[in-house]
């Protein structure tokens, strides 16, 4: 009777270690998983956030040549409008 009842003390805390054994396990896996995604989504957001810094980069830089360029226009209206200028002096003077 004894053997008996160790037997089946035997048998419940071996149950009770596998138990305990596949839960830790379980945890695990779902600890794993989710460190996992977690990495996953900061990765993807440090990916968006490298695009949006170089999408603002592009368009700044876009826009600095844009007002360079209109710049660049004005000063070579100017130019030919002071050239013109002199070139009407000139004319008269030798008129």
């Amino acid at each position: 009777m004894v053997v008996l009842a160790a037997l089946i003390l035997l048998v419940i805390l071996v149950v009770v270690i596998i138990l305990v054994i596949l839960i830790v396990l379980i945890i695990l896996i779902v600890l794993i998983v989710a460190i996992i995604l977690l990495i996953l989504i900061v990765l993807i957001i440090l990916i968006v956030l490298v695009v949006v810094i170089i999408l603002v980069s592009n368009i700044l830089i876009l826009f600095f040549l844009v007002f360079r360029a209109i710049i660049f226009v004005r000063t070579l209206i100017f130019f030919k409008f002071i050239l013109h200028q002199i070139d009407g002096l000139v004319f008269h003077l030798l008129n």
